[in-house]
């Protein structure tokens, strides 16, 4: 009596992560209007905003709450304080020693630049 083959098991799949995939528009005073971030999941974070040209870096996540990207040749690390379905905040680690809290919502709905004064 030999034992039956195994069955076939598909793999877990993860729950989609609510980081990736979304339009993030930042909504702090302050920030450069318009400022979006989009983690795509290949791996590429694509930042721009109404004021500044984009930028695409590559990330990754360290752990289940710590991000970082590459910038201008710099590292960024960036806790994930909240991270919701609609809100996001993050805290990014800056050189020095400092620390920023950066605030997020998803965006879904269509959006334009204002027009900026030139």
């Amino acid at each position: 009596g030999r034992a039956p083959p195994p069955e076939a098991v598909a793999p877990a799949v993860a729950a989609a992560d609510p980081l990736v995939g979304r339009l993030w528009l930042r909504e702090d005073a302050g920030a450069p209007a318009g400022e979006l971030r989009i983690f795509l999941p290949d791996g590429n974070l694509l930042m721009s905003s109404c004021v500044e040209t984009y930028r695409i870096a590559r990330w990754q996540r360290l752990a289940p709450d710590i991000v970082r990207w590459e910038e201008d040749g710099a590292s960024v690390e960036a806790g994930l304080q909240l991270l919701g379905a609609t809100g996001l905040q993050l805290e990014l680690r800056l050189r020095g020693g400092e620390h920023q809290l950066q605030h997020y919502r998803a965006v879904q709905t269509e959006r334009v630049c204002p027009d900026l004064p030139r």
